[in-house]
């Protein structure tokens, strides 16, 4: 009554608990503000915290942080480690990791153990500072040996989890039992008011805290508004568990809505970039040698649409029964990449952050070779970035689309005709050659014969009995391989078609017909392919 601000600002937090009064959080604020306005720090940080979680005044991030600021200026340790995290959640101010952990270094080295802790859990996960494990456990050793619960806590996962220290399961008991004392103790020096008040609350706390390890609080929106509540109704947050909880979920949302914002920028660009490629596919013509706008995009030539007779009569030299029976297949038109995808065309998916980083050959080393030892999932990651920098439709042809594009308007065996020739393609050789270093077909197509296997769309099936007539690809479960478990397993682990046979076959393994096989995920040493794209 006579004026004495620290009189005022103790009498003030004797209301905000209750002891030795009602508990009055009306006129804790009155008696904080007195102190406060003859420039108090405890006073100034006291009403701050009153601001921050709206009790006897409305909730006010801005004037918590002017108050927490004018402490702060003063020296005040707890009102620079409140501040600190204001800056480390963005409440009131925007989010400056860096100032954060400068007040809270502050407030660590006046030996305050809300700073000591907050500034170790900042090194601990690297915000605003180098990431240094050794660092975080010597400032939570520091907190825990004034009995800071939260950080005997921290420096207790630390001993868990082996971070800066050795991992130990005996010292991490011993602190989080610590902890739990520390926690036993101050309920004991708080007074606990009506019996029946503080059961009904205890009641409710535990309902919330089961509602939240059972995952039943709802959406993210919903969390953040429960754990607003959960702050004013029970604000003596000992730990931060519900703060951090709290900006735990504002994070969440704050990722959500930026992944969200990231999304439909993408899609608007994959649009444009859609509507471009149709414009320009437009144009195209059968015959035509084409090529998206990129620089990395492979050359194709426009395939005319047609049918054919896909497989091969039982009369044929070296056929396989797989290789029937022959059935008429329509093909719409489409383009096909001229030759095999390069090395040189991988690496710029690689370069290009696609193709799973993955590169067979080693090293940064190119070139006009084709690429091999890659899997039919390698080769789904290759035209799927392609068709994420385009827009356009990459994928690998169906077999269907395969064979007649290979075959080109023949019936032989070969597009060559009934025989080849190690003049005509590269098979029975010692390794791969460049692509297109032997006369395309008729339809302007290099090496479908020979040089590398060509992964193509569809699933294995050892007859064509059932298939698609209208040059799609097949995916149902083959009949080869059908059973219950496999109609669970992914694409990788089923076989998947091979086409065209590689420098290491025979003739009969190069034919028009001849087929392989190979689980979807093998990365088979004498694999590549080449890449189709849809026009319309």
């Amino acid at each position: 009554d006579q004026g004495d601000a620290h009189g005022q600002n103790n009498l003030g937090l004797m209301y905000e608990i209750g002891r030795g009064v009602p508990r009055d959080d009306g006129e804790a604020v009155r008696l904080y503000r007195l102190a406060a306005d003859q420039g108090d720090a405890h006073g100034q940080n006291n009403l701050g915290l009153m601001y921050e979680i709206g009790l006897g005044v409305p909730r006010d991030d801005g004037e918590a942080v002017r108050l927490y600021r004018l402490a702060a200026d003063q020296g005040d340790a707890t009102a620079q480690a409140n501040l600190g995290w204001r800056y480390a959640t963005g409440r009131g101010v925007p989010r400056d990791y860096g100032e954060a952990v400068r007040l809270y270094r502050l407030a660590a080295d006046q030996g305050d153990a809300h700073g000591q802790n907050n500034l170790g859990l900042m090194y601990e996960i690297g915000l605003g500072v180098p990431r240094d494990d050794g660092e975080a456990v010597r400032l939570y050793r520091l907190a825990a040996d004034q009995g800071d619960a939260t950080a005997l806590r921290n420096l207790g996962a630390a001993y868990v989890y082996g971070h800066g220290v050795p991992r130990d399961g005996g010292e991490a008991l011993r602190l989080f039992r610590l902890a739990t004392d520390q926690d036993k103790a101050s309920d004991q020096r708080r007074p606990r008011g009506d019996g029946q008040a503080s059961a009904q609350e205890q009641r409710a706390k535990n309902a919330f805290l089961q509602a939240f390890y059972h995952g039943k609080l709802g959406t993210l929106e919903e969390r953040e508004a429960k754990f607003e509540q959960y702050l004013v109704r029970w604000p003596d947050d000992r730990d931060g568990w519900a703060r951090r909880q709290l900006e735990n979920v504002r994070e969440r949302i704050e990722e959500r809505r930026l992944a969200a914002e990231a999304r439909a920028e993408e899609a608007e660009r994959l649009a444009e970039a859609r509507e471009r490629s149709r414009r320009r596919a437009a144009s195209w013509r059968p015959g035509q040698v084409v090529s998206d706008d990129c620089d990395a995009c492979p050359e194709l030539v426009v395939i005319p649409a047609g049918e054919f007779m896909m497989g091969s009569p039982p009369s044929e030299e070296g056929r396989a029964d797989d290789e029937g029976p022959q059935h008429r297949v329509t093909v719409r038109s489409f383009a096909l990449g001229v030759t095999e995808v390069t090395l040189d065309e991988w690496e710029a998916c690689v370069r290009g952050g696609g193709c799973y980083g993955y590169r067979p050959y080693g090293g940064d080393d190119a070139g006009s070779l084709p690429i091999s030892g890659v899997s039919w999932g390698d080769a789904q990651g290759y035209v799927s970035w392609l068709s994420a920098e385009t827009g356009a439709a990459y994928r690998l042809p169906s077999e269907s689309e395969w064979e007649y594009a290979a075959r080109a308007g023949t019936t032989t065996p070969f597009h060559t005709g009934a025989t080849i020739s190690t003049d005509q393609a590269n098979y029975a050789s010692r390794e791969p050659t460049p692509v297109g270093a032997f006369a395309p077909n008729a339809f302007g197509l290099y090496d479908m014969h020979g040089n590398v296997w060509e992964w193509v769309e569809d699933r294995w099936h050892r007859s064509y009995r059932g298939g698609p007539s209208d040059g799609t690809a097949w995916m149902r479960d083959g009949e080869y391989y059908e059973s219950q478990m496999h109609r669970f397993l992914l694409d990788a682990y089923y076989f998947h078609v091979l086409r065209g046979g590689s420098w290491d076959d025979v003739p009969r393994f190069l034919r028009s017909a001849a087929r392989d096989r190979q689980l979807g995920r093998s990365r088979h040493s004498l694999a590549g392919f080449r890449v189709a794209r849809t026009l319309d």
